[in-house]
């Protein structure tokens, strides 16, 4: 376990330094040409410790949304399959679909504006949908570090690349929480075998902040364990809050 809480600002002045900072760190520049979007996987909001990474139906994850100009916005959603198995899901020894997630690295959303859903396409960058995963070949909801190494040495099998297991047609929708539509009917996005979740009203802001940029937003996922080994390594807030707003 990782001690977590040095992650969660207690401002909003603060908020505004270390997740710009953070940013920065992850290869963001500034002023922001688009939205950014910063993955924490392994952490929910105000989480004390972190946890192993799972395949489970929840938001467990910390996500922060930052617009040009605009104060980040924290909230939690998942990074993460919520299955242990699929038949959409190539094969493991044992001929069970084994379910994937993305691993960490820098990606990209693209509003699929396909209406009230609010749905987003992830893709590499330079928009080449597959993108490098960790699959859960023992089904117990889990990615071990023997698993993520498996799949990072994968070099046959369906799915396999020259950097190991890929998985693609990944997207950001609903998660379990998601309402059906007005006239009843369920969404078409709910489960997810490799896409992330994250409530309707942070798609919905994410979608509007993105109009002006084509609708694409730049992405890091990464494990909570690294964010918190960058937040321990900036200045502390003690000795910047009294020149915050010339850092802001």
């Amino acid at each position: 376990m990782t001690d977590c809480r040095i992650l969660w600002p207690k401002s909003s002045a603060q908020a505004i330094w270390q997740w710009s900072a953070v940013a920065g760190k992850l290869g963001a520049t500034f002023p922001l040409p688009r939205p950014f979007l910063l993955c924490i996987r392994g952490v929910k909001p105000g989480d004390a410790e972190d946890h192993e990474p799972v395949h489970e139906p929840r938001y467990d994850d910390a996500f922060v949304f930052s617009a040009p100009g605009e104060e980040p916005v924290l909230f939690a959603a998942a990074s993460h399959a919520y299955q242990r198995d699929s038949k959409a899901s190539p094969p493991g020894p044992d001929g069970r679909g084994a379910v994937g997630s993305i691993r960490p690295g820098r990606y990209m959303l693209k509003d699929t504006r396909n209406g009230a859903e609010v749905v987003f396409r992830i893709t590499q960058p330079d928009g080449f949908e597959q993108l490098p995963a960790w699959r859960d070949y023992d089904h117990d909801g889990k990615l071990s570090p023997a698993e993520m190494q498996r799949s990072e040495e994968a070099r046959t099998g369906a799915q396999v690349g020259d950097d190991g297991a890929w998985a693609s047609a990944v997207l950001l929708h609903g998660g379990l929480d998601e309402p059906n539509h007005p006239d009843g009917s369920a969404p078409d996005h709910k489960y997810s075998i490799a896409c992330f979740t994250a409530p309707l009203k942070y798609r919905k802001l994410m979608s509007e902040k993105a109009k002006p940029y084509d609708g694409k937003i730049d992405v890091v996922l990464e494990l909570a364990t690294k964010v918190v080994e960058i937040v321990a390594s900036l200045p502390s807030w003690d000795s910047i809050a009294p020149n915050a707003g010339d850092v802001a």
